[in-house]
């Protein structure tokens, strides 16, 4: 039907201006920055680059298996369920995963530097990992205790009635997002 057409090209729409606004508001922040600077190889640079070669080697397998694991169930759902279903799942990763991967990630690196400060120093980071296991599962049951009970009315408010069965997806997923939610702040 051409009318359901038009609707998603104009559903599209805000999308593109916000990408474009966003892009011209990165170039005139950065603009500054970057003019005049000298971008191309240098020694020092290829130098530090060769001496750090194996971070990226070492982080990119991680990253791709990441990404991978969070594609696959929607590749795989789209499948065997319907695309509603796939829709809510999607809904959930996105709403859940983004907050807490952020999280997670900021606290790695701390966590990381002082367990290695604790094990140089000679004291018990096992100590140190299981208080933070316990302050990580407090953190997330409480949004796990509120989308549980009012899952269903949260979805709907906030991303309309069609949106209302997610919150019931969402109490199905929690235990999970919550184990990768601690297991990704103490890896």
């Amino acid at each position: 039907d051409a009318g359901d057409h038009s609707r998603d090209i104009d559903a599209c729409q805000p999308r593109r201006l916000g990408l474009v606004l966003t892009a011209c508001w990165m170039a005139a922040i950065y603009h500054r920055e970057l003019a005049g600077r000298d971008l191309g190889a240098r020694r020092d640079r290829l130098e530090l680059a060769m001496r750090l070669k194996d971070y990226p080697l070492f982080s990119a397998p991680a990253s791709l298996l990441d990404g991978l694991a969070l594609a696959l169930p929607v590749i795989f759902l789209t499948r065997y369920q319907s695309a509603e279903a796939v829709g809510y799942y999607a809904l959930i990763n996105r709403v859940a995963m983004a907050p807490l991967n952020f999280v997670a990630q900021s606290l790695g690196p701390l966590n990381t530097r002082h367990v290695a400060t604790l094990l140089r120093e000679g004291r018990d980071a096992l100590a140190y990992l299981g208080k933070l296991l316990a302050m990580l599962a407090a953190v997330a049951a409480v949004p796990m205790a509120i989308l549980v009970v009012w899952g269903r009315p949260l979805f709907s408010a906030v991303f309309g009635p069609q949106w209302e069965p997610a919150g019931d997806v969402i109490a199905i997923l929690l235990p999970g997002i919550a184990v990768r939610f601690i297991a990704s702040a103490l890896s």
